[in-house]
């Protein structure tokens, strides 16, 4: 322990500090209420980081910095396992950190946070550090206890679906789920489409496409670890946010070759991959990756084709309108300004008019002028 003067430092080793770093960072973090209603158990909370991240990076300040990614799983009945993967090494204590105060804050409960594993991956994107979290509660949240639930969402399906025959038809066939999500893509084991929504059915021509694999109709933009698009290894990012390109031009974007519109970039969906059908498929339910009037127009589509239930509808006339607004502040403060430089430029005249008022008349007559005074008939003499 070192002394300066009176006071006494102690030393701490980098993990350490960082550690401390994490727990105290929730304090100050600017989307603090955001994460207040993220989730109601720990494991959702932890499942939705790399959304939360996503949001914040690339829609909230459209930055090009990679975040790190995590995944949750549970083991057992009363532990997690969370793993980490990030570009930038060492930083990992700020994540037991800021778990455990989480954990404390949000769902006021302690939490046990140790690392279990750490190594090198090399990914698409590079190397990234991947670091392995044990998550073990308090005696209050265990398994069996009244607060579990906060620990670990609750699996249970209810009694209404134990109870259905599974042989009883839905009332909602293919044809009316197509139309509900326009755009899903649900695809097998194999990644050969099963079927897809009414929009990519009608504008794409899917129609008479028969055994047409996943990797044939898009292309993975988004999570940009996964070196190749298989079964497995979507189905290790079930909690993360997909976005797929499209590799072809829908019908009501065909255009000449020559034309300027030819190397229009092709329709991108953001959404989630969820399993079906006992995890023997995948359904991939998504929306349009747009933000701004622009960009649908530049896609050649139109808020009808989204349905109304869809989010996307609202974010994209809600971003509209902050433009429009932002477009309206600019204008305004332009203005501003060159009123600004108007008065300054009246100020100039007027002091002009003044040196020369005074220059040519007697002061006392000047002052009359500039006063807005009257000024009497009088006799002057002049010499010269």
């Amino acid at each position: 322990m070192h002394r300066l003067g009176s006071a006494s430092i102690p030393e701490y080793t980098g993990s350490v500090v960082r550690f401390i770093f994490g727990t105290h960072t929730l304090t100050f973090l600017v989307h603090s209420v955001m994460l207040t209603f993220a989730a109601n158990s720990i494991d959702e909370f932890l499942d939705n980081l790399n959304s939360m991240h996503y949001f914040i990076d690339q829609i909230a300040f459209k930055s090009e910095m990679r975040g790190p990614t995590f995944q949750c799983e549970s083991v057992g009945e009363g532990a997690l396992r969370l793993h980490y993967f990030s570009h930038r090494q060492g930083l990992f204590p700020i994540v037991k950190g800021l778990v455990r105060r989480t954990a404390r804050l949000l769902f006021e409960m302690e939490v046990k946070v140790n690392v279990v594993e750490r190594s090198q991956e090399r990914r698409k994107s590079g190397m990234v550090e991947h670091v392995v979290f044990s998550l073990e509660p308090d005696d209050e949240h265990r398994a069996g206890k009244r607060l579990a639930y906060k620990f670990k969402r609750q699996t249970r399906i209810s009694g209404d679906f134990e109870t259905r025959d599974p042989n009883l038809p839905l009332p909602v066939n293919l044809k009316d789920f197509s139309r509900i999500f326009p755009y899903h893509i649900c695809f097998n084991r194999q990644m050969v489409v099963e079927h897809v929504g009414g929009y990519l059915l009608a504008e794409y021509g899917l129609g008479d496409k028969k055994m047409l694999k996943l990797t044939e109709l898009v292309q993975l933009i988004q999570p940009a670890d996964i070196q190749q698009l298989t079964h497995k290894s979507i189905m290790t990012y079930l909690n993360t946010l997909f976005i797929f390109q499209l590799k072809h031009h829908c019908r009501r974007n065909e255009v000449e070759k020559d034309s300027s519109e030819a190397f229009q970039q092709p329709l991108c969906l953001k959404g989630q991959m969820m399993p079906v059908n006992s995890g023997n498929s995948i359904i991939f339910l998504c929306s349009p990756h747009v933000t701004t009037v622009r960009d649908i127009l530049d896609l050649k589509l139109f808020i009808s084709d989204m349905p109304i239930h869809d989010a996307t509808r609202d974010l994209v006339m809600l971003n509209q309108s902050r433009i429009c607004q932002m477009e309206l502040n600019k204008r305004l403060e332009e203005t501003v300004r060159k009123l600004k430089g108007l008065a300054e430029q009246l100020a100039k005249k007027k002091e002009q008019t003044e040196h020369l008022l005074y220059e040519f008349v007697p002061e006392v007559i000047a002052d009359a002028f500039r006063l807005g005074k009257p000024v009497p008939p009088r006799k002057l003499l002049t010499y010269g």
